[in-house]
């Protein structure tokens, strides 16, 4: 089953259940899925679900961020509610140590070295960690070992 039929049957399953709070983040998700299928004019795969997926969690990291250097704490609430849900969607992130591996073969593969290099190396790597790494951790990563 596709990530956008699954949603689609745990928002009926939560509208069951009468689960506000998921109900709002399902249709929120679904949403964006359907506002980014208009602006492309053409059925999403499923790498750019996930991409969206992705960006959704990292805004709500950043909210959450925000919410609780304000002393918010019910947005921090809300926030990592729907964060949880989003995350239930997604694969499973790579650790550290896995995105310097991916990082170590790209490198090798490309035999390169500098920072003149980094553009070349992140395209490499960035389809083979989407939606499973942050991007900016993925950047200090590849720009540590290509200075080192």
């Amino acid at each position: 089953m596709d990530l956008k039929n699954r949603i689609m049957a745990d928002l009926k399953t939560a509208m069951k259940q009468k689960d506000s709070a998921v109900v709002g983040t399902l249709r929120l998700i679904l949403s964006s899925l359907k506002n980014r299928e208009i602006d492309s004019k053409a059925a999403l795969s499923s790498n750019d679900e996930i991409v969206i997926l992705s960006s959704m969690a990292k805004q709500l990291k950043e909210s959450i961020a925000i919410y609780e250097t304000a002393s918010r704490d019910d947005l921090v609430a809300k926030e990592v509610g729907q964060l949880t849900i989003i995350q239930g969607y997604l694969p499973e992130e790579l650790s550290q140590s896995e995105i310097e591996d991916i990082i170590d073969t790209a490198i090798e593969h490309l035999q390169v070295n500098g920072m003149a290099a980094m553009g070349a190396v992140m395209k490499q790597i960035m389809p083979k960690v989407n939606g499973r790494a942050d991007g900016k951790l993925v950047s200090t990563l590849v720009r540590t070992k290509l200075t080192s």
